[in-house]
């Protein structure tokens, strides 16, 4: 049977809450997607459960920080109008960096504590740095939502003349960032399959996406058998998804109808969230199909 005593979280305010307020950054990266799925009652709130939980995953330095966090990489099109994210090395000799640009896409803009920002160095690389928004000269900047996900607060970075510390550099075995895409699709199945599993319980589909993903390691992501255990239980969830999107719910009374109903209802323009992930693993496998042979 459904729980109706589920939260309502009509805003992005009313999730980080509830988020904040359910003690979930003790878990693990896997148990917080999952529980951000859990605590979810819309397709923005999954994905901001899942995020958290793959930004953890990939990140090692954010798990001992509070709040939401956000990755950083996309860049403006027009580099007239937004400069791109340039990491230099602190002038006098100071043991630390200077961040100066702009970041074209922010998620959940107006409830982050921390950042991490993909830039450019000098050497034509690119290096990871930890920014918390409170640093002087970090500016969060409004964007209108889209119709997929509506509800999530997106907007664009600025940063003029950021002073970092030596510290904020990101290396070695504290990121995964090589895996980022694999962690965040990996993060948003357990996250979508959590959320269905507490909405329709009887159902075993879900549960047994969970199951699937919820397994892998992050050492284990890159491999070709592990992307196929991804797909399939993406190919599980959807499946069970567009069957139950489109039927007729049936439920105890009145009450437990009409709430299945305004879920339906509030996952019609987001169902693509199911699926988003599948022309990237689908090229993780044939690349490293190529590989293993």
């Amino acid at each position: 049977m459904l729980d109706q005593t589920r939260t309502t979280c009509a805003t992005q305010q009313s999730y980080y809450d509830l988020w904040s307020s359910s003690n979930l950054e003790t878990l693990t990266p896997t148990q917080l997607a999952e529980q951000g799925g859990r605590l979810a009652d819309r397709a923005a709130w999954v994905f901001v459960g899942a995020y958290q939980g793959a930004m953890r995953q990939c990140f090692g330095q954010l798990r001992a920080r509070a709040g939401w966090s956000s990755y950083l990489v996309s860049e403006s099109r027009d580099e007239s109008r937004a400069p791109t994210c340039a990491l230099r090395q602190a002038t006098a000799g100071a043991d630390g960096f200077d961040l100066q640009g702009t970041k074209s896409w922010v998620a959940a803009r107006s409830h982050l504590s921390t950042l991490v920002v993909n830039a450019s160095l000098e050497s034509g690389n690119t290096a990871d740095v930890v920014v918390p928004v409170n640093t002087k000269g970090v500016e969060l900047i409004e964007k209108p939502s889209g119709r997929f996900l509506p509800e999530l607060a997106v907007g664009q970075a600025r940063f003029d003349q950021v002073t970092l510390p030596g510290s904020a550099l990101i290396e070695g075995t504290d990121s995964h960032v090589a895996l980022f895409g694999l962690i965040e699709a990996r993060c948003l199945l357990v996250a979508l399959a959590g959320h269905f599993n507490e909405l329709v319980p009887a159902a075993d589909e879900p549960g047994e996406a969970l199951l699937l993903a919820s397994g892998l390691t992050t050492a284990e992501l890159g491999q070709s058998g592990s992307i196929k255990i991804l797909l399939e239980s993406m190919t599980l969830l959807a499946d069970w998804f567009s069957g139950w999107a489109d039927s007729d719910v049936v439920g105890t009374g009145a009450a437990e109808v009409g709430h299945l109903r305004t879920v339906q209802a509030r996952w019609a323009d987001d169902r693509r969230l199911l699926e988003m992930h599948r022309p990237l693993l689908e090229k993780k496998l044939e690349k490293r199909l190529k590989v293993d042979n």
